[in-house]
């Protein structure tokens, strides 16, 4: 039998929008989802719009490590090097 993995959310949530949640982003889709239900709006709308949202943000953000040599190279100039001036 597999485990419930519906514990944490409220009951108006779908089971297909439960278990489609990526566990990173489980947490505070739990919180949508009972604000939602608290307050009388659709909690897979809601869950859905937090997650895609989220992964929007998520695409957006450039890591460090993914920058080119000389990019990180700028941006530490930028920063160190300031500051040991001013110092």
């Amino acid at each position: 039998m597999k485990p419930d993995r519906r514990g944490m959310f409220p009951p108006s949530l779908g089971a297909r929008t439960a278990f489609r949640v990526p566990r990173r982003h489980r947490q505070d889709a739990a919180q949508e989802a009972w604000l939602a239900f608290v307050t009388g709006e659709d909690a897979d709308m809601a869950v859905w719009s937090y997650v895609k949202k989220t992964e929007r943000q998520e695409a957006r953000c450039t890591c460090f490590s993914q920058l080119e040599e000389e990019q990180r190279d700028r941006i530490f100039q930028e920063t160190f090097y300031k500051k040991s001036l001013k110092s």
